[in-house]
């Protein structure tokens, strides 16, 4: 660090040396998650392409998430662990469909590909309801009748399980003709104060 012609020391030199070693290791380390980043995604391709072929069902976090992913055309039917996040009691069944469902009952991927709900027994979690007797559920539970009347030829037996839980409306629901083929079970409707009829709808 220093003039061996004059004996001075130049204390500046050894500073930019620890500098230059700095950014030696700050780019060794950017080297380091780069590859570290291309692996993860690597191993992921790799488990998703086994699931592919031994005819696995792949399970993503959320229903909200399925549309950030490109899911490979060979597989037919994913499941769920939630609507907007992993947890929140949305765990579905989707299978692949060719078009656009006419229901709530779908999801679209980053792919362009449709997925349909495939459950005979639903619940307002598979559409957004909390159940928690504060949160406004009433457009999840339209959104799940809906699903309920789909088609030319609804959904026939199917049931629409509240899981014990207390749903908070600020309008009535319409359940239209489902109710001669479908059924709601294990659970409470209440309206918002001053919404509508205080009647409970109790199943």
């Amino acid at each position: 660090y220093g003039d061996p012609a004059s004996g001075r020391h130049h204390p500046e030199n050894r500073e930019i040396w620890d500098w230059s070693d700095e950014i030696d290791a700050a780019a060794a380390a950017a080297q380091a998650a780069r590859l570290a980043a291309e692996q993860a995604a690597a191993d992921a391709a790799a488990a998703l392409e086994d699931a592919v072929a031994q005819g696995n069902v792949p399970i993503y976090n959320s229903r909200a998430a399925v549309a950030s992913y490109e899911i490979p055309s060979g597989i037919t039917a994913i499941r769920v662990n939630g609507y907007t996040t992993s947890g929140d009691g949305g765990v579905a069944f989707y299978v692949r469909v060719a078009s656009e469902p006419s229901h709530p009952g779908k999801v679209l991927d980053a792919d362009g590909a449709w997925w349909e709900l495939s459950e005979t027994r639903i619940t307002p979690q598979m559409f957004g309801a909390k159940g928690d007797g504060v949160t406004d559920d009433h457009a999840a539970l339209t959104r799940a009748l809906a699903f309920m009347g789909a088609g030319s030829t609804p959904n026939r037996g199917m049931e629409l399980d509240l899981c014990g839980k207390v749903y908070m409306l600020s309008a009535t629901l319409d359940f239209g003709a489902q109710m001669d083929y479908c059924r709601v079970v294990r659970g409470q409707f209440k309206p918002i104060a001053g919404s509508w009829d205080e009647t409970d709808a109790d199943t």
